[in-house]
């Protein structure tokens, strides 16, 4: 191992995350390992303070914070040079294994980065290995355990394999648990060739080619706020439906990854929509289209049939009723 070189690069992209920032950070420079590591942080033209704060922790720990400024925001650019600015960073530590958090993250436990690599030193069957977390609402500062790993792995298990079965209980990788050996991610041939690229589709298509390890630990904190991906109701729901969506294109023969099509589908785009007034007659019949596109049998079509038909029923007739009687 050539200790001159970092053996971990941390990912981290921050943007207007003044009140976060220092915590996450914090998370970093408390990490006990034997051996070299750093964080590439990324401060995409922020305005609320962020920036100063990482100039503090950049100046305070110069061996571990290493901070990328932008005069203007990538992230809003045509092509997302984001992505490249910070993938072409880590690439140039030279390091082999990567970590990953967001500035309005973090990490709890002190030895995550050695608990990690020493799984993947010794496990050279995995690519990724990833850990339980807890999500904090910031609304009202209540921290809770996610129960998204309990339908499949028990609290006495060390971890466990996580596959793309799992999706469908969504115990998938959370990206502040997640480290992966260098490369592994860019080579994946599916990734650039798709219109969304987040942590969903990412781990799908990442897991057609490399193993990913499910550790039993927690080791971090997921916010929940205003500004999270999360966050975004309706529209992240669809946009889930239409990553799977995007990735079908290209793997057509995937049985599995056409029942997650049609089943978020269902769960995300058709139903909510036909609880909404502007949905109609025509968007019914897009909509069963695309399901049916995806070999549903009669009997589903019927059943999501009667579903949206009772939910028009509510919209259009039952609520103004209700609305009448109440003057």
């Amino acid at each position: 191992m050539d200790k001159s070189k970092p053996l971990v690069a941390i990912r981290c992209i921050t943007y207007n995350q003044a009140p976060y920032i220092k915590q996450c950070l914090e998370g970093f420079v408390m990490q006990k390992a034997s051996f070299e590591f750093v964080a590439i942080v990324h401060d995409d033209c922020s305005t609320d303070g962020t920036t100063e704060i990482l100039r503090e922790y950049a100046k305070k720990f110069p061996n571990i914070i290493k901070p990328i400024y932008e005069k203007e925001n990538q992230w809003s650019k045509p092509g997302n040079p984001l992505r490249k600015i910070i993938g072409d960073a880590v690439e140039a530590t030279e390091s082999k294994y990567v970590a990953i958090c967001e500035g309005d993250d973090y990490w709890t436990d002190p030895l995550k980065l050695q608990k990690q690599v020493d799984y993947l030193e010794t496990h050279p069957e995995y690519d990724m290995v990833c850990t339980r977390f807890q999500q904090l609402y910031q609304e009202n500062e209540k921290i809770e355990d996610v129960d998204l790993y309990d339908s499949i792995i028990s609290d006495q298990s060390e971890g466990m394999e996580l596959k793309q079965e799992h999706f469908m209980y969504a115990a998938l990788p959370h990206p502040c648990t997640v480290m992966y050996r260098i490369g592994t991610m860019e080579d994946n041939p599916i990734l650039p060739k798709l219109k969304y690229r987040f942590d969903i589709p990412n781990y799908w298509c990442y897991m057609y080619y490399h193993r990913v390890w499910l550790m039993n630990i927690k080791t971090a904190v997921y916010r929940k706020h205003a500004g999270s991906l999360t966050d975004a109701g309706a529209n992240f729901r669809r946009k889930i439906y239409e990553a799977y969506a995007n990735i079908y294109q290209y793997k057509p023969e995937d049985d599995l990854l056409r029942q997650l099509c049609a089943t978020t589908f269902r769960n995300f785009s058709i139903l909510p929509a036909a609880h909404q007034n502007e949905y109609g007659i025509k968007d019914t019949i897009r909509d069963l289209k695309i399901y049916r596109s995806y070999k549903a049998s009669i009997k589903e079509l019927l059943n999501v049939s009667y579903r949206i038909i009772k939910a028009r029923v509510r919209v259009k007739i039952l609520n103004p009723l209700k609305n009448v009687k109440s003057k």
